[in-house]
């Protein structure tokens, strides 16, 4: 018999009637944790063992081939792709479902959003006790074709590369590294006026008050649309943020 397991390829079906442990075996790793990281040669068909585990677990997933991908715009493309979100604009957040984040008035804001550009789609960072709260109140709204819940993810800075706006409504903040990350990939960022000005490290940083309607926040992203965005790490470095080490405090954070 041919050889199914071709380099590029995912393979299914009958050629795993024989790998019932090698499947369950991988299965208990992806039940148990947030993320699973594998690393060695492309063959041997570990990634159809992986695709097929995930399957079969019934957990939420997006699988991205990186083999073509030759640059960040490649990689946003794709991200944009998997989730749905071509030729949208996307304003995105992160942090945990909990009150001091907002996230009610986060779903108000794109819900004024919608009406301004019913493109316009939310892509939320972050687990919580608030969850199924909010997902009641998109359902409400009827925006489920304009939020996109994510949960916890370890892919933050990827995913912020494929927004274009970010926005941080909070009640209450310290300094959000969050922030500094989404000034670094360029985005125009948009947050409550109770966050430290020095936070705006690349000027690329709006402050509104959190005690007016959502329509002030939807008009003032709309307004920004059409700026140009930039590279921003550069400045973010020579501020003395590193973004590895603000990467990984993102995810020890999103996976404590």
């Amino acid at each position: 018999m041919e050889n199914p397991f071709k380099f590029g390829t995912i393979v299914e079906a009958d050629y795993f009637t024989d790998r019932v442990n090698e499947v369950a075996y991988i299965e208990q790793f992806i039940k148990s944790a947030n993320h699973l990281v594998m690393i060695g040669p492309r063959r041997y068909g570990k990634s159809s063992l992986v695709a097929k585990a995930v399957k079969e677990s019934g957990r939420k997933s997006i699988t991205l081939n990186l083999q073509s991908v030759t640059s960040v715009s490649d990689l946003s493309a794709k991200l944009l792709r998997e989730l749905g979100l071509e030729n949208k604009y996307v304003i995105g957040t992160v942090g945990r479902l909990q009150p001091a984040k907002n996230p009610e008035y986060i779903i108000d804001i794109i819900n004024e959003c919608v009406k301004i550009d019913k493109e316009c789609v939310l892509v939320h960072i972050g687990d919580g006790n608030l969850k199924d709260k909010i997902n009641n109140k998109v359902e409400k709204l009827h925006l489920e074709d304009n939020v996109k819940m994510l949960g916890a993810r370890t892919d933050i800075s990827e995913l912020m590369n494929a927004m274009d706006a970010f926005i941080l409504p909070s009640l209450h903040e310290g300094f959000p590294i969050v922030l500094v990350e989404a000034q670094a990939t360029g985005l125009r960022c948009y947050v409550a006026d109770n966050i430290t000005r020095d936070c705006n490290i690349t000027g690329n940083v709006k402050y509104l008050p959190i005690d007016v309607t959502p329509e002030v926040w939807a008009e003032t992203i709309s307004q920004d649309k059409d700026i140009e965005r930039r590279d921003m790490s550069d400045i973010v470095r020579k501020k003395g943020y590193d973004i590895k080490m603000m990467a990984e405090e993102m995810e020890k954070f999103f996976l404590s």
